[in-house]
């Protein structure tokens, strides 16, 4: 039960604090039901796990920060990546491109 943890959300690592790997994923999930806010640099960690689902939560959730976003390219263009998590990541930095796109002034290119 995670809910007594409330408090202590924002500063919790998954990567540091679960004994098994396979948990990091399901424990991100809880934590953005719980406490949405505050897992910023939770979400960024992730993109460097081991675990498949839990860089694919990086991948969703992790700021527009130029780190994250560079080690979203990373997983993009690592050919020993796994289908979803690259296609994941190519759809994310599309999704940037476009919404940054969206916001340019008329006549300049994002």
């Amino acid at each position: 039960m995670l809910w007594p943890y409330r408090p202590h959300a924002a500063g919790w690592a998954p990567s540091r604090d679960t004994p098994h790997s396979y948990e990091r994923a399901a424990y991100l999930e809880a934590l953005a039901v719980i406490d949405p806010g505050g897992l910023d640099y939770t979400h960024t960690e992730s993109l460097w796990d081991c675990e498949e689902r839990a860089r694919l939560l990086g991948v969703a959730h992790a700021p527009a920060h130029p780190e994250a976003l560079e080690r979203i390219a990373a997983l993009r263009d690592d050919p020993m990546e796994t289908p979803d998590v690259r296609a994941g990541a190519e759809a994310r930095l599309e999704r940037g491109a476009a919404h940054r796109a969206d916001r340019a002034p008329p006549g300049v290119s994002a």
